[in-house]
């Protein structure tokens, strides 16, 4: 027979709800005490969706939960998404200001709805378990040592829903908009428009053969979308002139 070698040693206190990973010390042979600073357990929900939980700037995400068994006890979950370097937090919860982030579920102790505020930053892939894709996550604050009283949510059906807010304004002037979001690219039949300057959407001498195409990853990759369109219009020369017209009067010879 031969003796097997430890390959890992972990302490675990569940009346603590923390552990202690005592491998390096053993791998250095070095003594160690166990369950001595122990580390609180993570306790995390991860969700994906690469068409929903993709977004920009200010966004809202909202998460359904349809719970099977309430929880006897809220829990203070903390919510965040991957940016690309870290995970960020998401707006924080206030249940008196209706533009800050929500929890419908009073801490999964009834079905609701979750509704978190992304002010500011950009989803970023990341991977989980193997899987790479677009992540948020909601870590429980709290430790949750056993106790044979609590009752823990057991969730049926989880749904996910995401608005992009990228709102038009008037700039003073009824027949202009300003903010929302640029499109990717613009063409006037085969021909790629500069969006920066003016623009005509169908060429010079349209025709009913004549097609405008603008594109938008960000926007047209929603399913469901609801969008809105705006244009602010600008006179050619030949209009601007015509205008101007009545402002002359013609020279007597």
């Amino acid at each position: 027979m031969a003796s097997a070698r430890l390959a890992q040693i972990i302490s675990l206190w569940p009346a603590r709800d923390s552990y202690v990973d005592h491998t390096s010390d053993l791998n250095g042979n070095r003594p160690f005490t166990l369950f001595r600073n122990g580390q609180k357990i993570d306790h995390e929900l991860y969700l994906s969706h690469d068409t929903l939980l993709a977004f920009h700037g200010k966004s809202t995400i909202q998460i359904e939960f349809e719970l099977a068994v309430p929880g006897s006890a809220p829990l203070s979950i903390l919510w965040e998404f991957w940016d690309g370097q870290a995970w960020r937090g998401f707006g924080a919860f206030d249940r008196n200001d209706p533009s800050a982030s929500q929890d419908g579920t009073s801490g999964l102790t009834r079905s609701g709805v979750v509704t978190l505020r992304a002010e500011c930053g950009d989803s970023a892939e990341t991977s989980i378990n193997g899987v790479k894709a677009y992540w948020i996550r909601g870590r429980a604050e709290q430790p949750l040592p056993p106790d044979p009283a609590r009752v823990f949510a057991t969730v049926d059906r989880i749904r996910l829903r995401s608005v992009l807010e990228r709102v038009l304004q008037e700039s003073g002037n009824p027949s202009r908009c300003i903010g929302g979001l640029m499109p990717d690219q613009a063409f006037a039949n085969s021909t790629q428009l500069d969006l920066t300057s003016t623009f005509f959407p169908f060429g010079k001498s349209p025709d009913d053969q004549s097609i405008f195409y603008f594109a938008s990853e960000e926007v047209f990759s929603k399913l469901g979308a609801l969008a809105t369109f705006c244009f602010n219009r600008t006179l050619t020369p030949e209009q601007d002139a015509d205008l101007k017209s009545s402002d002359y009067e013609p020279a007597a010879f």
